[in-house]
């Protein structure tokens, strides 16, 4: 809603280690739509917290405890009611940004997904099972919480909740080699059975 003849204020957020490579390109796709960025860094050895800092980002750091468990964390320290969540290797397309900032003149509903389009050894991978890859991403934080098995958490909201699509992608570079992406399954396969267990 309207407050004093000016938008809604949006908080975007951001969960970091080592994100050096990543996070300035992430922030600077956000300053056109977020009045407040917020990091939650596990303690980088990197430059991650100087280019966040740099950028104009609000960092805060503590160990990482899960995925879930670190967005959760970041999502109370939000000083806006309506927040934006992204990776540190994701972006917001042109077109998308435009959605938000349309969708901040007066919010409408309590949540607003939006299309993931993951880069794949530098190629856009716009079909199959990996478009649109849609994700809850836009969301007032009263009525959420991040839930689910690390590190595939999901945002789920409250029964009462409206929500509408967002036209544009969110932009994810997900793999710049078949080696790391290899890695990356490893990785993510250990913290799957830790979680089920």
């Amino acid at each position: 809603m309207y407050k004093d003849g000016l938008m809604e204020k949006l908080t975007a957020l951001i969960i970091t280690f080592n994100e050096e490579k990543n996070i300035g390109r992430c922030i600077d796709s956000l300053l056109p739509v977020a009045d407040e960025i917020v990091v939650l860094d596990s303690f980088s050895t990197d430059n991650t917290v100087a280019i966040a800092t740099s950028k104009g980002a609000v960092v805060h750091q503590q160990a990482f405890a899960g995925y879930k468990q670190q967005k959760n964390a970041v999502l109370a320290m939000a000083a806006n009611n309506y927040v934006l969540s992204l990776d540190a290797d994701e972006m917001l397309s042109e077109e998308l940004a435009a959605s938000i900032i349309t969708a901040k003149k007066q919010y409408e509903y309590n949540a607003y997904t939006m299309n993931r389009c993951n880069v794949y050894c530098g190629r856009y991978i716009r079909r199959g099972l990996w478009y649109p890859d849609r994700k809850l991403r836009l969301f007032d934080k009263r009525l959420a919480r991040w839930v689910g098995y690390n590190p595939h958490d999901r945002v789920e909201m409250n029964g009462m909740s409206t929500m509408e699509h967002l036209k544009g992608d969110i932009i994810h570079f997900a793999f710049d080699t078949v080696e790391i992406h290899r890695q990356k399954n490893d990785k993510v396969a250990s913290l799957v059975a830790a979680s089920m267990i």
